[in-house]
Parts: structure tokens; sequence; C-alpha cells
């Protein structure tokens, strides 16, 4: 009987000298760590970036939404303006009004009792502050506007009202809440401002001979009284207003064709070339800034109104190359700012 002889199992040197696996070692945990470290610092920055990017645009379009409104606000209302103008006679001299109760007329001439005034801001809000705290130009007009505060004309929509707008820097500590008066803190900003008297305020029925644009002449305590926040951090407001050919010296008027603005100052009782006429068109330019900026020039400047750009403006000539000016000095200090800009058609204007 032959019995089998068992042949021992041999193990190669590289099995024996093979260790067996007991998980990860220490260095390629650490590794596997600083990776993700990595990752999540990457990660977190481009969540803290993309969040930011969010806030600033979303405070940009909420910022110039506001301005936007705003811009539209003044080109409406504008382009509501109406003068009412009619022939009387003309008893000559520089007025065209009789200095005796002899006198006789030497014809017919254009008048009216409403009219429209427009220049820089202090020379028409007068008593609001220098021209730091005014900037740039402001403008009252009459319009059918039907503002009252009496229930018994609510109903007449078209009552003759006073109307105006302009840049003030100001805090806003009248327009805080009741209750909340000492207990939020104040922000001292450029806002665009409505001059908005009620109808049975209307001055211009007080008007004279000798004063019949008394009622442009708006003291301090009217001013505020009067006056709503439309918008705020609106650097300037610049208007320039235009004629026809016709309106300027009489003759054909030429479709189309409104003679450049020689002057931002305009007033329809004393312009004698333009008395008792409103422009045929209104350009308005409106510098507005984002919040963020207005915060951050606030740290820097605290309750004064900041220098942002060179008062220029001094004729519409030179308002393509004075804009340039305003753009450049404001994204030199960083400032986040738009430009609104449009031609305002006033269709009561009479050539």
């Amino acid at each position: 009987m032959n019995a089998e002889i068992p042949i021992p199992k041999t193990t190669s040197r590289a099995a024996a000298c093979r260790p067996q696996s007991m998980g990860f070692t220490l260095v390629e945990v650490l590794v596997s760590m600083v990776i993700l470290l990595m990752m999540m610092l990457i990660i977190t920055q481009v969540i803290g970036t993309a969040q930011r990017t969010w806030r600033q645009a979303s405070s940009r379009l909420s910022q110039f939404r506001e301005a936007r409104t705003a811009f539209d606000t003044i080109t409406r209302g504008l382009a509501q303006a109406t003068i009412n103008s009619y022939r009387s006679y003309d008893y000559g001299g520089p007025s065209g009004q009789p200095t005796s109760a002899l006198q006789f007329p030497v014809g017919y001439t254009r008048t009216a009792e409403l009219g429209i005034k427009m220049g820089p801001t202090n020379s028409i809000m007068t008593g609001l502050g220098a021209p730091n705290v005014t900037p740039g130009h402001a403008v009252l007009f009459q319009a059918p506007l039907g503002y009252t505060d009496d229930a018994n004309f609510r109903t007449l929509d078209r009552l003759l009202c006073v109307r105006g707008y302009y840049v003030y820097f100001s805090d806003d500590v009248q327009y805080l809440p009741v209750g909340l008066t000492g207990r939020l803190e104040s922000k001292s900003r450029f806002r665009l401002y409505e001059y908005q008297p009620t109808t049975e305020t209307n001055m211009v029925f007080a008007s004279t001979v000798s004063n019949p644009d008394g009622w442009t002449s708006i003291p301090t305590e009217s001013a505020k009284a009067n006056s709503r926040p439309v918008a705020e951090n609106i650097l300037t407001l610049i208007m320039a207003p235009s004629f026809t050919q016709a309106s300027i010296g009489g003759g054909a008027v030429l479709l189309n064709q409104a003679s450049k603005a020689e002057s931002y100052t305009f007033n329809s009782y004393t312009d004698a070339n333009k008395r008792y006429q409103l422009p045929s068109s209104i350009q308005v330019v409106m510098v507005a800034m984002d919040e963020e900026s207005a915060t951050r020039l606030a740290q820097q400047y605290g309750n004064s109104p900041p220098q942002l750009f060179p008062s220029r403006f001094a004729s519409p000539a030179t308002l393509s190359s004075d804009l340039k000016l305003v753009r450049e000095s404001l994204l030199r200090q960083k400032v986040n700012f738009r430009i609104f800009t449009s031609t305002v058609t006033i269709p009561a204007a009479e050539s």
C-alpha cells in the first residue's frame, strides 16, 4: 500500500515580506486633510466672493431703481409745465407796462401770469445753504397737478400747482418715523427734493405788476415745509432750456430744430427775447451714486458734504466735457455712479 507523502506548501520571499494592510497611514491621513482644507478654503472664498458680488449688484439695482423713478418723476413733471400766455396791450419800455394811468398803448405783446424759473439752486431756493450743500440746478414752474389738502377740492385733479425740483445735502431727522427719532441714527446725504405746495397756497395769484415772479422767491421755511425727498444719493441735477427758432426772434417754426441753450439760467418773466414763453424742451441730467459708496464717503467726510467733482457746468456749450470730468473724478474716487440724461419736450410751449 502506497502512502501519499504530503508536499509542504512553499511561500515566496515576496509574499513573506509583504506587510498585511491595517488601514491608512498617518502620512496619508495628513495629506488628505490638507487637500480637504484647501478645497474648503477655495469653496469658502468662492462663496464669499459670490455673496459680495450679489450684495453689491442688489444694492446698485435697488439704489439706481430709486434714482430712475426719481428721474421719471422730474421728466413727467416738467412735461406738464404750463404758462397760458395771451396777448395784451404793450405800453413800451422794458416791462411793457404803463407808467401812468393816462399812457396810451403802442401795440400788443405777449404776457402771462404763470411762468417758469430755473438756474443754480442757491439762487432759487435761497436760504438753504452754500453751493456745496445745494449743488446743481433747480426749477420752479406751474402745472395742472391738482395737489391739495382740502377734501372739497380733491376731485379737481387739474388744479394749478407750483412744482419744483432741486438737490440738497442734509440729514433725515425730520423724516424719521414718529417714535424712532433719537433711536435711529440719522444719515446725512445728498437728496433730490420735490417742492410741492398745495393749490390753495399758490402765490401766483398774489403776484403784482411790479413783482410778477414773486411766487418764485421761496423762503427757507416754505422750502422745508413743502418739500419732500424723492430719492437719496442724487449728487447733482443739471437742466438746460432750449427754444425753437420762432420763439427766439419770430419767423417760421423750424420743426425739430431747437436752438441750443446759451445759459442754464432762465426766467420767463425777465428774459427779454423769451419773455412769457416756455422752453420747447429741457435737457435734464442727473448724477446718482449707490448707498455703499455713500456710506464709505460718510465715514470719510462725516456730516459734511463730500466734494466729489469740480463745480463746473458754467455753460450748456461745455456740458459734454463737464460730464466727462465728472465721470473721471468719480471713477478716481471709486464711487459707483450712474448718469441719467433725457430731453423733455414741453407740449404747452408756444412758438
